[in-house]
């Protein structure tokens, strides 16, 4: 009798995993409905592993050295596929886009490239994400090694360094991540992420690391330090960084110096955003609310039809700041409202002196 041919591994799903056994079945069941295996690195005590192994997954111990890299490398080295797509356990993938999924999977049947796909990461679960961020989220297995970063940690440096960051390519495909929903887990995370950025920066100064520690300390409350933090690496990039990564950085700066009202510095900020991609509306809808704040609503105006016809630049990612077209709009009705008050004020006014006359 002959052999049955074993399915090839074309996709896996890489997962690390604490004490996650509240959350990981939901992903383990969804990335049944795409991944050709499911790989989950356990540093944790609870029945994480047990939940796991009941559905099938190639499941490794792990002892957390407080590196999100680390752990991130040490999953994708038991993986077999030759794509990767990473989750964490409270990200949660659809229907609609498992099959999204699967379509991308048999193009690479017909064509396999080494491209690194970007989708988007929802914090809203429904027909689409409402608010999100892009991250590359499958990418090709060419190395052992490819993430970097104790905390928030990704694949760029290496797509950089090895010559695969222009086989970045965008994709429609969505995540909801769930954990976002839950204020204590939300808290717990960035607190978190604060201790391991601050040991991070102990290697050394770093732009990034530095605006996602301001972002993480804004998120806590910490609004003076996280001034401090965003401001002090102010013009520490040289001409050869990351574009997108400079980009994210001045608009990180961006709810930080509103808060403190620090509007010389604000607009200097955005204006560098603009250096990097001069055609994306988020640094010039921040340009046109401080304008509305300081009632130069006619200037604002001007912005905000610029910024209008402008659509987000794709290498950047999705916006930093939210939905800007609809803070356009907003900003829009705002100064079309205080400009015909000022219009009739001035006609009351005109009517009044005329009336004066007469009497």
């Amino acid at each position: 009798m002959a052999k049955k041919k074993k399915r090839p591994v074309i996709l896996s799903a890489s997962i690390i995993a604490g004490n996650e056994e509240n959350w990981i079945e939901s992903i383990i069941r969804d990335c049944k409905g795409f991944a050709d295996e499911i790989v989950v690195l356990c540093s944790g005590s609870d029945k994480t592993k047990e939940i796991c192994l009941s559905y099938g997954c190639r499941v490794y111990d792990y002892t957390w050295i407080k590196d999100f890299a680390d752990a991130r490398n040490e999953c994708l080295r038991y993986c077999r596929g030759r794509y990767v797509i990473w989750l964490d356990a409270d990200d949660r993938v659809i229907p609609s886009q498992q099959q999204q999924i699967r379509l991308l999977k048999q193009s690479w049947l017909r064509k396999p490239k080494d491209y690194f796909f970007k989708c988007s990461l929802s914090d809203k679960k429904g027909s689409g994400p409402a608010h999100a961020m892009s991250q590359t989220r499958i990418f090709p297995k060419v190395a052992e090694k490819m993430w970097s970063g104790k905390v928030h940690e990704s694949v760029v440096s290496f797509q950089q360094t090895q010559g695969y960051w222009n086989r970045s390519r965008e994709t429609d495909i969505w995540i909801y991540h769930e954990g976002y929903q839950d204020p204590r887990m939300l808290e717990a995370k960035i607190k978190r992420n604060v201790e391991l950025l601050e040991e991070d920066l102990k290697d050394g100064p770093d732009p990034i690391k530095s605006s996602y520690l301001g972002a993480s300390l804004a998120n806590t409350g910490h609004k003076e330090e996280a001034f401090k933090t965003l401001a002090g690496t102010y013009d520490k990039f040289d001409e050869s960084a990351h574009k997108p990564s400079k980009f994210t950085y001045f608009m990180r700066l961006f709810p930080v110096l509103l808060q403190k009202k620090e509007w010389k510095s604000l607009i200097g900020a955005m204006n560098k955003a603009i250096e990097v991609y001069p055609n994306d509306p988020q640094p010039w809808s921040v340009i046109a609310r401080v304008a509305v704040v300081h009632q130069k609503f006619k200037e604002a105006l001007d912005i905000i039809e610029k910024a209008e016809k402008m659509e987000y630049e794709e290498e950047a990612g999705l916006p930093t700041i939210g939905d800007v077209h609809s803070e356009l709009k907003e900003l829009r009705r705002i100064c079309e409202t205080e400009l015909a008050l000022q219009y009739v004020g001035s006609v009351q006014e005109e009517v009044k002196a005329e009336l004066e006359k007469v009497a």
